[in-house]
């Protein structure tokens, strides 16, 4: 008897210890100080009919550009940013002179935007203003790159010629490798940035890259990992998942950071479930918080929204935050940040 009530509270205190060994992991606890938010509805989607809003992006807080990627003419939707009156539509879809034979991701660049056509080789860039007030608008072509095996598809315009981001090289007919690297639009070679956590496979790498002026941020598919660093590609800190790096962490899902140059505002789900839609296809149910932290990384508290939602864009000159949510009656919502 003496015996087991000594092993009992072996195993106690051996239970005890792991558990305070595995919370130790962790660099904050994200549940410490959850806020329920109002979300304040947006009459955008009467506005303009919209399929699927795949990019929602602020451009220098005078135009909101919303990019349906089931569109079959025009698809680069234009709104005032202060009152999301809809200004106009281009981006002609197609294969002709100044038509873009599928949309991408775009980059603030100039008095609008810049977005590659992948199949042509090339850099468009719109301007908005003249988008605006031309119907039949078509945009300018930047430059043709020529180097087919290397190519930027998530970046930040850091000039009219530099960017950095996301740069995928592709190493094989099914293979790629993508890091993080400085570059220039008319010129094929880049120059490597952030060095990929040796823990990290990086065969057929995913992550979510984004940046402010100051900062970078990158979070890794299926890894518990979410790191900031400088311009210089220097990490500054490790600012949420495990000290150690979880591999196959599939149930934790991050998206694109947000900032406005004081705070961070991160959209999250701590359990990823999946379901099919009416097609079969396997969607995810969205995000449900938005972790909140300063911009050096310190944790400040977690945003806990009414309903989940796949798209997050910061208004910095309104201190909002845009939500869109695809399967709500009021599919784009605005929370008010400010005071939170």
């Amino acid at each position: 008897m003496k015996f087991l009530n000594l092993l009992l509270l072996s195993l106690i205190i051996i239970s005890c210890s792991t558990k305070n060994d595995n919370k130790k992991l962790y660099l904050c606890d994200i549940d410490q100080n959850k806020i329920a938010v109002k979300q304040t509805p947006v009459d955008i989607l009467n506005k303009e009919p919209l399929g699927r809003p795949f990019f929602i992006d602020n451009i220098k807080d005078q135009y909101l550009v919303i990019t349906d990627m089931e569109a079959y003419d025009k698809g680069l939707f234009i709104y005032d940013i202060n009152n999301f009156t809809p200004l106009a539509a281009t981006g002609i879809l197609g294969e002709g002179p100044g038509e873009i034979s599928f949309y991408s991701e775009l980059a603030p660049y100039k008095d609008g935007i810049i977005m590659q056509d992948n199949s042509k080789l090339l850099y468009y860039y719109y301007d908005l203003n003249k988008a605006i007030q031309d119907k039949s608008y078509l945009p300018e072509e930047v430059v043709q790159y020529k180097n087919k095996k290397l190519f930027p598809f998530h970046y930040v315009m850091r000039s009219d010629s530099t960017y950095v981001g996301m740069v995928g090289h592709i190493t094989s007919h099914s293979t790629y490798r993508i890091e993080v690297a400085k570059g220039n639009i008319f010129m094929d070679s880049i120059e490597h940035l952030i060095d990929i956590p040796q823990e990290i496979d990086n065969h057929n790498l995913q992550f979510f890259f984004s940046a402010s002026n100051k900062r970078i941020f990158i979070n890794y598919h299926y890894y518990d990992l979410f790191s900031i660093y400088d311009n210089d590609g220097k990490e500054i800190k490790q600012i949420y998942g495990s000290r150690k790096i979880l591999k196959d962490v599939s149930k934790t899902h991050y998206n694109f950071a947000q900032t406005d140059g004081k705070d961070i505002y991160i959209p999250y789900n701590p359990d990823v479930s999946k379901h099919k839609d009416k097609r079969g296809r396997i969607k995810s149910t969205g995000y449900k918080m938005i972790l909140h932290f300063d911009i050096n990384g310190n944790y400040i508290n977690t945003l806990k929204t009414d309903d989940s939602f796949e798209i997050c864009t910061i208004l910095p000159k309104k201190h909002q935050l845009l939500l869109y949510s695809p399967q709500s009656d009021t599919p784009f919502t605005t929370i008010d940040y400010a005071n939170l």
